[in-house]
């Protein structure tokens, strides 16, 4: 027995990062400034960011006296290959700003960082990535995710708007594992700016 002839087809591939997921019909339903820019140096802002997740996700979850805080971000930094590009002690001034206002304005009693989530999406394909902050409120989960942009102004609500797809797939995962989701935001850590994102 033969099978039938077949034209040949180009399937998406099954993992999918969530960085890669494209824009959705989202809003900017709140922009709240929650600090003021810092410096940072350097070509590779890609790095930047990566030692700042670090920086931030050790503070959240552990916070130090600020002493022994700087000193840690210093250390991370370093194993970044980041050290000359931004300054320990404003990365734990970012950390600390962010806890702050998630804690004051938000209702944060808890964190969570580097999240592991993998969900099948409606055709097939299976997002696998990590949620960089979900802070747990009496309203529910909110779903954070840092960028280290240093846009201007005028250029955050674009620049947010381009991560909805992200977001989205981070909020459908967490609503696929029965976590109630109270929000979504970007957080621009260098510019010192929270971006409320509305996903329908």
């Amino acid at each position: 027995r033969w099978f039938a002839d077949r034209e040949r087809q180009t399937y998406p591939r099954e993992a999918l990062a969530p960085s890669s997921i494209e824009a959705v019909k989202a809003t900017v339903a709140e922009v709240v400034e929650i600090g003021e820019r810092v410096t940072v140096r350097g070509d590779d802002m890609a790095e930047v960011g990566n030692g700042l997740h670090a920086v931030i996700a050790a503070e959240l979850v552990n916070p130090l006296p600020r002493a022994k805080a700087i000193r840690r971000a210093h250390a991370l930094l370093e194993s970044f290959g980041v050290a000359d590009g931004v300054d320990g002690t404003d990365a734990v001034a970012i950390a600390r700003r962010l806890a702050r206002h998630l804690k004051s304005r938000l209702g944060a009693t808890r964190f969570e960082v580097e999240v592991p989530v993998s969900h099948t999406r409606d055709d097939g394909r299976v997002v696998r990535g990590f949620v960089d902050v979900l802070a747990e409120t009496p309203q529910g989960w909110l779903v954070i995710d840092h960028k280290s942009s240093p846009a201007r102004q005028s250029a955050w609500s674009d620049e947010a708007l381009r991560y909805s797809g992200q977001l989205g797939a981070y909020r459908d995962a967490l609503l696929g594992a029965g976590r109630d989701v109270a929000g979504c935001f970007i957080h621009f850590a260098v510019t010192g700016w929270f971006v409320r994102i509305e996903i329908p």
